[in-house]
C-alpha cells in the first residue's frame, strides 16, 4: 500500500540570498532586439482630419440625397402603379388621405431637403455665440 507523496523528494524552501533575489540575468541577443529604445525617433505629426461640424455636414448631404433618390424613385415608378386604385377612390367621391395627395403630386420637392441642409448649417449658430443663443 502506497502513501500519499511517496517516492518523491520532499518540498524544501532555500532561502535565498538578496544578493541573488535583486540580480539581473545576463542579455542575450534576442533581449537588445525586443527592448526598447531610450531615445525615441521624432515622430511626424499628424495631419489634422476634418472637423465635427464637418462630418455632421456631408452626413446631412448625403443622407437627403440618399432620401430624395429613393423618394424619387418612388414616384416614377411605384405611384404609376397605383393610378388605377387612386383615381377609383377619386371617382367613388372618396379622397384620398392628404399626406398621399401630397406624396403623388409634390414627390420632387423632397429635392429641397439637400438645400435645406445647407440653410441650417449655415444658420447654425458659431462656438462663440452658442451661450447667446441659448440665452
Amino acid at each position: 500500500m502506497k502513501t500519499k507523496g511517496a517516492g518523491k523528494a520532499p518540498f524544501v524552501r532555500i532561502p535565498m540570498h538578496a544578493a541573488h533575489a535583486n540580480a539581473t540575468l545576463p542579455q542575450t541577443p534576442h533581449d537588445r532586439l525586443t527592448r526598447k529604445r531610450t531615445t525615441r525617433p521624432a515622430r511626424a505629426q499628424p495631419t489634422p482630419g476634418p472637423s465635427r461640424d464637418t462630418v455632421w455636414l456631408l452626413t446631412g448631404l448625403i443622407a437627403s440625397v440618399l432620401a430624395a433618390v429613393a423618394i424619387s424613385v418612388i414616384g416614377m415608378v411605384v405611384y404609376p402603379q397605383f393610378a388605377d386604385t387612386f383615381t377609383a377612390f377619386t371617382l367613388r367621391g372618396t379622397d384620398l388621405p392628404l399626406p398621399t395627395r401630397l406624396a403623388t403630386r409634390f414627390y420632387p420637392a423632397i429635392w429641397l431637403a439637400p438645400a435645406l441642409v445647407l440653410l441650417i448649417r449655415l444658420c447654425w449658430p458659431g462656438k462663440a455665440s452658442r451661450a447667446i443663443a441659448a440665452g
